[in-house]
Parts: structure tokens; sequence; C-alpha cells
């Protein structure tokens, strides 16, 4: 049995980077700091906003969830630690 790939990753394209991740992160449901962004186009406005224009390309990836675990460390009961008993 394989293994799935549970990676939602998508590409996004738009006249602007800030227009592409936008739309990206509709399109994944998820908020900015949930999501890695890499551009992959910056895109451009070509010869007179007509000629070689080229719309910016992003891809965005959901970032793993973390699962948080127990906090580690000693328990502190308040007394000095050279405190003795008795």
């Amino acid at each position: 049995m394989q293994e799935r790939n549970e990676t939602e990753q998508i590409e996004s394209r738009a006249a602007t980077v800030e227009e592409a991740i936008s739309e990206a992160l509709l399109r994944l449901g998820a908020r900015r700091d949930e999501v890695e962004i890499t551009v992959v186009e910056e895109g451009r406005a070509g010869v007179l906003g007509v000629f070689g224009r080229r719309q910016a390309r992003v891809l965005a990836t959901r970032k793993k969830k973390q699962t948080r675990g127990k906090r580690g460390g000693r328990r502190r009961s308040g007394a000095p630690p050279d405190a003795r008993a008795g």
C-alpha cells in the first residue's frame, strides 16, 4: 500500500504576484500563515502594456499542521532548590 501525499499544492496566475497569492489562498481556503508561497514568475507588463505581457505565477503549498505535544520540563513546587524536607 502506498502512502498518500496529503500536501495540497496549487499554481495560480494573475496580473500581479499579490493577486496570484490572493487567488491561491482563496482556492485553498487558507490564511497566508498556513501556506508557503513560491513565486515562479514575477510577471511583466510588456511593451506598451500589450506585447510580451506575462502573468505572475505562484505555487502555493499548504503547510503541514504541527501538533503540540505535552510541555516538558520539571514541575515547580515553589520551594527553593536547596530546601530540605523535615
